[in-house]
């Protein structure tokens, strides 16, 4: 009886250890990617330092919400909440040549 319940707590242990990696790694590689994106963007669009610390930061904000989120309606709504507000930072201009460039709306603007 012993080792059936020692079996099953280091299965347990070592469950809860490889999900929790798995989580981290894929936060780690989201944030790169996005932040690799923000880059691009900023790049193309030709944004001042300011803007483009803002960007990173929405980045930061967005994946912390969305680690919080609990259902996929949730997390919807919060990229929704995220892309208007990546787009309100930008003039007129800057959104229409961000949004006749798919490849770059993408790398920003989640949906």
């Amino acid at each position: 009886m012993k080792k059936i319940l020692l079996l099953f707590v280091l299965f347990l242990g070592f469950s809860i250890n490889a999900s929790a990696q798995e989580i981290n790694i894929e936060k780690g590689l989201n944030r790169t990617e996005m932040l690799k994106g923000v880059e691009e963007v900023a790049t193309f669009l030709k944004i001042d330092a300011n803007l483009k610390n803002a960007f990173t930061q929405l980045v930061d904000m967005r994946l912390e919400a969305l680690s919080n989120a609990a259902t996929t309606e949730e997390k919807k709504k919060i990229n929704e909440k995220f892309n208007r507000k990546v787009l309100s930072g930008l003039t007129e201009a800057q959104r229409v040549q961000l949004k006749n460039n798919k490849a770059m709306y993408k790398k920003v603007i989640v949906e």
